[in-house]
């Protein structure tokens, strides 16, 4: 997966009746609606920031959905970078 596939819009949630019906938290919504993201990883991104409400006044949390019409932004940050740099250990072999 190449770097511009995570580089996108963010993804836009928009509450409506059957979610309110449907779940109790907003951290189980996100994850049934985002495969990709585990409530974990929501947590993590709630924590920094990266999921916001577009047009409520009110504070978000993940324990508790908010009104119908919210729309719910979540941002995902590019993976981080898991370049490895090979390394000279010297190693006794002991039989061979």
């Amino acid at each position: 997966m190449s770097d511009q596939d995570w580089e996108s819009e963010p993804i836009i949630i928009t509450i409506t009746e059957d979610d309110l019906g449907s779940y109790k938290r907003l951290d189980q919504l996100l994850s049934d609606h985002i495969d990709q993201l585990s409530r974990t990883m929501l947590k993590k991104l709630f924590e920094d920031n990266k999921i916001t409400s577009s047009n409520s006044s009110a504070p978000l949390s993940l324990k508790k959905l908010p009104p119908i019409d919210t729309e719910i932004c979540v941002n995902i940050p590019p993976p981080a970078d898991l370049e490895t740099k090979p390394e000279n250990i010297p190693i006794e072999i002991l039989y061979e």
